[in-house]
């Protein structure tokens, strides 16, 4: 499966017609931290997995990145979580915890 990234991610205001069956199972687990340079890659050590349209993936790693590798709307979020599952012979990337930081939590 090719991708490219980073990309915008544009403001939807459809209604998603496409139905999408998503669930998750995911517990705790010990993580190893390994800093990339550009991000953070959280390796995992126990079975996480999600189920997206009856395909079922199993959380292969997780990334954090400051500031956010994709944007959205043309900017960029303070950070941004990418899990990264893998399965069914392809990989799926879902980004998911952006987190913005208000000016007065920055002064504190």
């Amino acid at each position: 499966m090719s991708c490219i990234s980073p990309i915008n991610i544009a403001n939807i205001t459809k209604p998603c017609t496409t139905g999408c069956s998503y669930k998750y199972n995911y517990g705790k687990s010990s993580c190893v931290l390994v800093n990339k340079g550009t991000y953070v890659q959280i390796q995992l050590d126990s079975s996480n997995t999600v189920s997206f349209n009856d395909a079922n993936y199993t959380l292969s790693e997780a990334r954090i990145y400051k500031p956010s590798l994709h944007t959205w709307d043309g900017i960029h979020a303070d950070a941004e979580l990418i899990l990264n599952h893998a399965g069914a012979g392809n990989n799926m990337y879902i980004c998911c915890l952006l987190y913005t930081s208000d000016a007065a939590d920055e002064e504190d």
